[in-house]
């Protein structure tokens, strides 16, 4: 078997959702539906906003400024080199943009939401 991008993007989709699945779903009565969820929440901002987006970001960078230099293939180190700027980027932009649409969210969504009321048969 080939692994080509989109096989590798799939594989890595299929192991992400599989991780958050018991986090994602709601509980009884504990946290209500305000808080079902909220540790895969947790775990998604931490994840855009923490260093490995930095270390992946510079990495990229590094190489194409080495592809663009060393290998001479101008095209692919200044794609590489966009590439890395943005994913440096982007735990600001998000933190940015989080930071405008969180109090419009939380107005917007007063009043709705409740207790799941999950009932487990133990029988």
């Amino acid at each position: 078997m080939k692994l080509n991008t989109q096989t590798i993007f799939t594989l890595l989709l299929v192991a992400g959702l599989a991780m958050v699945g018991g986090d994602a779903l709601a509980t009884n009565g504990t946290t209500g539906s305000a808080g079902a969820g909220q540790t895969v929440l947790n775990q998604i901002i931490g994840a855009i906003t923490g260093n490995i987006g930095l270390i992946i970001g510079l990495v990229l960078a590094i190489l194409g400024i080495w592809t663009w230099v060393v290998k001479q293939e101008t095209a692919a180190g200044i794609m590489l080199i966009i590439g890395g700027v943005l994913i440096t980027v982007s735990p600001g932009v998000f933190n940015t943009l989080r930071s405008m649409v969180n109090p419009v969210v939380d107005a917007a969504a007063s009043g709705y939401g409740g207790n799941a009321n999950v009932q487990r048969n133990t029988q």
